[in-house]
């Protein structure tokens, strides 16, 4: 009799733990999938790159480095960031020409001869640009500065490439 008792309660209790152990089980896994893409769109958000903070933080970098005063930091990025921008405006140029230039399937040799010449002569207007707008910020902040805040700008962007890469190589799954 003790046996079929045994039996019983168990046969009968067995259908309700295991639907509470697989509701559970659910639940629990529900939850662990809901915290992990909360984890990865907290973690994406960080990685996106935003423009004006690494515009903010390599003028900072700049400034730091180079010992810009506050008048010095207004006259310096005033004419910098001209210069950047109408250095962007000539690269999208080229950008632009190599791009039309790569999927115009019936190019001839001519129009590939033109295509080199024009870039050419854009990186040419990109040097000249550079130089005279170097030759301002020379004029505007001690030449000392000036080249303070090149090398400051080279090892700005060379530490931004390097945790790119250590952050890509961090977030790669492991093989």
């Amino acid at each position: 009799m003790l046996k079929d008792m045994n039996t019983f309660s168990h046969t009968h209790s067995t259908p309700s733990l295991t639907w509470r152990m697989r509701a559970g089980s659910l639940l629990l896994s529900l939850f662990l999938c809901l915290a992990i893409s909360a984890q990865q769109q907290r973690h994406a958000q960080q990685q996106r790159f935003n423009p004006q903070e690494f515009q903010q933080r390599m003028e900072q970098a700049i400034t730091r480095e180079a010992g810009l005063t506050t008048e010095e930091t207004t006259a310096f990025f005033h004419l910098y960031n001209e210069m950047k921008q109408k250095q962007r405006e000539l690269g999208e140029q080229v950008r632009t020409l190599k791009s039309q230039t790569t999927n115009n399937a019936a190019a001839t040799e001519a129009d590939y001869l033109a295509a080199v010449r024009h870039i050419k002569q854009l990186q040419v207007e990109m040097a000249q640009l550079e130089q005279d707008y170097y030759d301002r910020l020379c004029r505007a902040v001690p030449a000392g500065k000036v080249f303070k805040a090149m090398q400051a700008e080279d090892r700005f962007h060379r530490n931004m490439v390097r945790q790119s890469r250590h952050d890509r190589r961090r977030d790669q799954p492991a093989r």
